[in-house]
């Protein structure tokens, strides 16, 4: 009901900001509305929230009636109006004639055709897998954690349990709506329906460069990206930040075209936006102003100038509106980059994430190399404004490397390179048909990833595979979580403290937060008790792996929690828990410790 809600709010909001700011009227225009109002539903979601969630639910009521309130008033007020002008535009009754033919329908092509049916399977595909229990780390430890977390608080609150309740950004408030009330199917869903707009701003921009066959290209290979799968399929961030980032570009694409000063500023409301979902995309926040002063065919400087302050003013709304919630040193902070470290390694992430991704999360979370294989003839033959996309594109990926370096973070500006490379390698002539069949093959490669990647989700999905079984398979430690579930019904009212990430599927929000622990390694050996008892944490749940020399955990932790399993007068031995290693052979060994209170 949430998620329902959320969309039309969404569209009626983005319908009734499209007055002040026309888009158009098309399927172009309509999907920038959509998206507009859907950052305005994410500003009520994060400042109403902070009240009550249910307040938060109501807004969008309140939203839609107000939006539909400016319609019919406008309505009123355009009718005299049209009837004066009808009435003083009246010709003479014209002599009887034949009505003029219609204009034929337009014939798609065989590249088009082929495309959308690719686009169409890759939506089908992971509709199906967004249905499959969440075991994505990103969504047990963060979106759905936290969203789980709000809820039981009943709004949208700092907390100490995990990390990012302090600095919600536009996205996670929108997951925990969509959640409020409904749990994880909508939130999943959310995720599937930014991926498929992220598919629908590419075909926004590849259509500007190249026609609509262009259009169809870019979304087909857009959708059939391998981070589309778990992007779409799961509740996670990178198909918001997709969705936006390429919104941003497709306005700056028509901006180019019509040269209209709305289209400027709607291109820096979407960065001020993709940027309010993650600081990765701080670098287009001088990029894009420098893209739209530099444009071929401006027109004079004082109007390319007027551009650029354009598209900067409009990218400081949204940070400005997120910072006005929160610490506001705190989220200008995002906007500069950390201190310089691994300059080759900067140097070389674009080239890693698409070709290397091993080490920054996986082949399952790679944009792909399509982007390299086009980006040369997009170069040779799309014209000028391809080439400002493409090095637009190509810097914010670079600069990007500077705030983090993950195949997920590439994702956003790797699809933009993707989608302008399809528009301008389908304006190569004579190369057309070669690269049309590479296009075609390419797509057809990542389709199959995404059916392989689903097949195994077919038993879960027909239920003859239960859900704990498909958790115990792809979840680490998940049979140590379920007996912490058991053993915290039958403890008093309180959380454990884990040091796993899989915190969504703890019946209480557990306490989660690397830096907490930190902060309490740091502490006397009496305050680390006591910080725990003010925490209410009743249960500790400690893999045995962690306390070893190669454990991910700082040495000050380690020490902390090996003095703790030593102390068992202060912490009593519950259960010791074997599940299956993931992805490797043997067993991990988690034991269950109880915080015993002194009176």
């Amino acid at each position: 009901m949430s998620l329902a809600l959320m969309l039309v709010a969404a569209a009626a909001t983005g319908h009734a900001l499209g007055r002040i700011l026309p888009p158009g009227r098309d399927l172009e225009g309509w999907l920038f509305r959509g998206t507009l109002g859907l950052g305005g539903v994410a500003l009520a979601a994060l400042f109403a929230g902070g009240r009550s969630l249910l307040v938060a639910q109501t807004l969008l009521v309140v939203l839609i009636l107000a939006a539909a309130a400016v319609e019919v008033a406008v309505m009123v007020y355009n009718r005299p109006r049209r009837r004066r002008s009808r009435i003083q535009a009246a010709p003479a009754a014209p002599a009887p004639a034949e009505a003029p033919p219609r204009p034929p329908r337009r014939r798609r092509g065989p590249l088009e055709t082929a495309c959308l049916a690719l686009l169409g399977l890759a939506a089908v595909i992971t509709f199906l897998a967004s249905w499959t229990p969440a075991t994505s780390i990103e969504a047990t430890s963060d979106v759905l954690a936290l969203a789980k977390a709000w809820e039981t608080e009943g709004r949208i609150a700092p907390t100490s349990l995990l990390p990012h309740a302090e600095e919600p950004g536009l996205l996670r408030p929108l997951y925990a709506l969509a959640w409020f009330g409904s749990g994880e199917r909508p939130a999943a869903g959310l995720s599937w329906l930014l991926a498929l707009l992220a598919a629908g701003f590419a075909w926004v921009t590849a259509r500007r460069l190249a026609g609509d066959a262009a259009g169809a290209a870019a979304a087909a290979l857009v959708a059939c990206m391998p981070v589309f799968f778990p992007a779409a399929s799961t509740a996670v961030l990178t198909a918001g930040r997709m969705a936006l980032t390429l919104a941003a570009f497709a306005a700056l694409a028509a901006a180019m075209t019509e040269g209209r000063a709305p289209l400027f500023l709607l291109c820096g409301l979407f960065a001020g936006m993709a940027q309010a979902f993650g600081a990765a995309a701080a670098p287009l926040f001088a990029l894009l102003p420098l893209a739209a002063l530099l444009r071929p065919s401006g027109g004079p400087a004082g109007g390319r100038v007027l551009s650029a302050a354009l598209v900067l003013a409009g990218c400081l709304v949204f940070p400005a509106a997120t910072a006005l919630h929160g610490d506001f040193s705190r989220a200008w902070q995002l906007l500069l980059p950390p201190a310089p470290s691994g300059a080759v390694e900067a140097l070389r992430f674009p080239w890693d994430a698409m070709m290397r991704p091993t080490p920054l999360g996986g082949w399952s979370v790679s944009p792909g190399g399509m982007a390299l294989a086009l980006a040369a003839p997009a170069l040779a033959f799309g014209g000028a404004r391809t080439r400002i996309l493409l090095i637009t594109a190509a810097l914010g990926l670079w600069f990007g490397g500077l705030w983090g370096r993950s195949a997920a973070a590439a994702a956003p500006l790797c699809a933009v390179l993707v989608a302008v490379g399809a528009g301008g390698a389908l304006r190569a002539g004579r190369f057309r048909l070669a690269l049309a069949g590479l296009i075609v093959a390419g797509a057809l490669f990542g389709l199959a990833l995404h059916a392989v990647r689903l097949a195994p989700q077919a038993a879960v999905l027909t239920g003859q595979l239960a859900r704990d079984e498909w958790l115990e398979d792809r979840v680490p430690r998940y049979a140590a979580v379920a007996a912490a579930n058991g053993r915290l019904a039958d403890l008093p009212p309180g959380r454990a403290l884990v040091l796993d990430q899989a915190a969504y599927y703890y019946d209480v929000p557990p306490l989660a937060h690397p830096a907490a622990l930190e902060r309490a390694a740091a502490m006397a050996p009496a305050d680390r008790l006591q910080w725990l008892r003010s925490q209410n944490v009743q249960l500790v749940v400690l893999p045995l792996d962690f306390l070893e020399p190669d454990s991910p955990l700082p040495p000050a932790v380690r020490a902390m929690l090996q003095s703790w399993t030593e102390t068992t007068a202060l912490f009593k031995p519950l259960d010791e828990v074997e599940s299956p290693r993931i992805g490797a052979k043997g067993v991990e060994v988690t034991r269950l410790y109880r915080v015993v209170s002194v009176p």
